[in-house]
């Protein structure tokens, strides 16, 4: 904060306000947002941050280093060697470790600032919990791995067309009726799966 006050004695009224509307921006955004350095000490976050990761205030996040959050560090090396072209925004998907040592799955978007030879200065990101939506779609998955093994040991050939009158589903019981393996008839569409 003494640093800020300081930046911003040097400013002038607009560019001050402008400094201020910014920082409200960054503290009210309802995602993480971070800069971290080149060696991934973080040196900035916002209270979203800090509370998605189960710190008190984004100031016991600053100084912390950013592998430290990764569930497994060696992540962090391969990400780091996905960085290319200067404004590329780097997209990922990992496990990250909260204060108390639960672990949640973050969605990460990161771009690293260069220097006009090319090096890497910082990163700038934000995370998003995604903990609760891959939760629901593996639930998803094993629902649908569910409901395709029942149908696929029904006695009875069975098949299932969805709504735009596509196969989504060919028995084992089918196939031995029609002679048509599924991997074929799936997907078949506009009563293309009447013929046999």
């Amino acid at each position: 904060f003494n640093a800020v006050a300081l930046v911003t004695s040097w400013l002038s009224d607009r560019e001050r306000d402008a400094l201020l509307r910014y920082q409200g921006l960054f503290d009210r955004v309802p995602v993480g947002l971070y800069r971290s350095s080149r060696n991934w000490v973080i040196l900035e976050a916002n209270p979203a941050m800090a509370q998605m990761l189960g710190y008190a205030d984004r100031g016991s996040l600053l100084g912390r280093n950013m592998a430290d959050l990764y569930e497994n560090p060696v992540e962090r090396e391969r990400h780091i060697l996905r960085f290319g072209a200067a404004g590329q925004v780097v997209d990922f998907e990992t496990r990250y470790r909260r204060r108390d040592g639960s672990v949640i799955r973050v969605r990460n978007r990161c771009r690293a600032e260069r220097s006009a030879g090319g090096g890497i200065l910082h990163f700038h990101g934000s995370l998003e919990d995604i903990t609760e939506r891959v939760a629901a779609e593996e639930e998803i998955r094993a629902v649908r791995t569910r409901l395709e093994n029942v149908i696929e040991f029904l006695p009875d050939a069975t098949c299932v067309v969805d709504a735009g009158r596509r196969v989504i589903a060919w028995n084992r019981a089918m196939e031995d009726m029609t002679g048509v393996a599924k991997e074929k008839v799936l997907g078949w569409g506009e009563g293309e799966y009447a013929v046999p």
